[in-house]
């Protein structure tokens, strides 16, 4: 199989298999520290990735404020309203909404 074609369906299932780990981790944790827990476990598995690829670990200073408030509005924000929806609907009705947002 391609490599390629590995890689969409891995990523694919993940993406697929978020919403159902979401409705199955809200029983145990707030949408709040659940958003904290997602955030946190995607930095620490891109790390060995950085740090393979001997990226740079730290942008430059003048490019802080603006990757701050692209992390706020692009992943906290959206990751805090999927948790919190997802307490009053299923995780299918909630992969449903999300689809039918347009895509820029």
């Amino acid at each position: 199989m391609n490599k390629v074609y590995l890689a969409l369906f891995t990523a694919v299932v993940a993406w697929a298999s978020a919403y159902v780990g979401i409705t199955i981790t809200l029983e145990d944790f707030g949408p709040g520290p659940l958003s904290l827990l997602r955030l946190i476990t995607a930095s620490l598995l891109m790390l060995p990735l950085i740090i393979g690829l001997k990226l740079r670990l730290f942008p430059a200073l003048q490019d802080v404020p603006l990757l701050f408030l692209l992390g706020l509005l692009g992943f906290s924000i959206y990751f805090l309203g999927l948790a919190f929806g997802q307490v009053t609907v299923t995780g299918s009705t909630a992969s449903f909404i999300i689809s039918t947002v347009p895509i820029q």
